[in-house]
């Protein structure tokens, strides 16, 4: 059985998610230097492009992991356990 390719935004150290569900990233737009900050709260277009660019490493989705606005900073990896919401997006093969 082959392993689904992802692309993922965020903190990739976490990952091990996707051994369990047998998944394989294959691109990554990293915390660090926040780099997936600026994803976010870049114009949609700049989001198109990167999908487009994504969907070229051969991955099918696009997971990510959103804190919800509940999360307290104080207590922040408690918080992230109880809080994170689980986000994916379908990649279209590249033309």
């Amino acid at each position: 059985m082959q392993s689904c390719k992802v692309a993922f935004i965020g903190y990739g150290s976490d990952a091990y998610w996707a051994r369990l569900a047998k998944l394989r990233i294959v691109a990554e737009i990293m915390d660090a230097n926040n780099g997936s900050k600026e994803f976010w709260i870049a114009p949609e277009e700049v989001k198109q492009n990167v999908y487009g660019v994504l969907a070229q490493t051969s991955a099918k989705l696009v997971v990510t992991f959103v804190l919800a606005l509940s999360a307290r900073k104080s207590d922040k990896l408690a918080a992230h356990r109880r809080n994170t919401l689980l986000r994916t997006r379908p990649l279209q093969p590249s033309q």
